[in-house]
C-alpha cells in the first residue's frame, strides 16, 4: 500500500463527501486524480491530505462493501 501526506496535490480536483456523512461535518472527503485518490478531513480542508493509489482505494472500498471492514462505533461527545 502506498500512502503519503500531500499538501498541495489537490489543486483543481473535485472533492466529494460520502452520502452517509454525519450532519456535524464529521467525515472525510475524497478527490479522484488520474493516478491517485486524495483524502482530507472535511472540517480542515486546508490541512494535510492523505494520498493513496487508485488500486489501494479500490481495494479499501471493496473491503468496506463486502463487510470485511466494520463501521467504527459512533463517538458521542458531551455538550460543553
Amino acid at each position: 500500500m502506498t500512502m503519503q501526506w500531500s499538501g498541495s496535490a489537490a489543486a483543481g480536483h473535485a472533492w466529494r463527501r460520502a452520502t452517509r456523512s454525519l450532519s456535524g461535518g464529521g467525515c472525510v472527503e475524497v478527490a479522484i486524480a488520474p493516478h491517485a485518490v486524495l483524502i482530507r478531513d472535511s472540517k480542515d480542508r486546508r490541512g494535510p491530505r492523505l494520498t493513496v493509489t487508485r488500486g489501494t482505494w479500490q481495494r479499501f472500498v471493496g473491503a468496506v462493501r463486502s463487510g470485511a471492514v466494520a463501521e467504527p462505533p459512533r463517538v458521542l461527545r458531551a455538550a460543553a
